[in-house]
């Protein structure tokens, strides 16, 4: 549970990100999720990001940096993204 001083890994994503996760129905974002999204958006360390098959690591991931996208408009974006096919 976070403390209710703390901002919420929901809240951190832009508004666009937002309405989409309210108009796709999620109810909550999974673990994995809440914690990549705030070290991503909140830190200054690279992140890595490893959990079960299906366990919300591609979310966890593009969540934040689409994010940070749709807030800076960058000329550019650099991310690093493997995964097994």
């Amino acid at each position: 549970m976070e403390n209710s001083n703390e901002v919420s890994a929901f809240d951190l994503l832009h508004t666009k990100i937002q309405e989409e996760l309210y108009a796709m129905r999620w109810e909550e974002l999974r673990f994995i999720q809440v914690e990549a999204i705030k070290e991503i958006l909140t830190g200054e360390k690279h992140v890595l990001i490893s959990a079960r098959t299906a366990g919300g690591k591609t979310e966890a991931a593009f969540l934040p940096i689409l994010s940070l996208f749709l807030s800076n408009n960058p000329k550019g974006v650099q991310s690093l993204y493997i995964s097994p096919l």
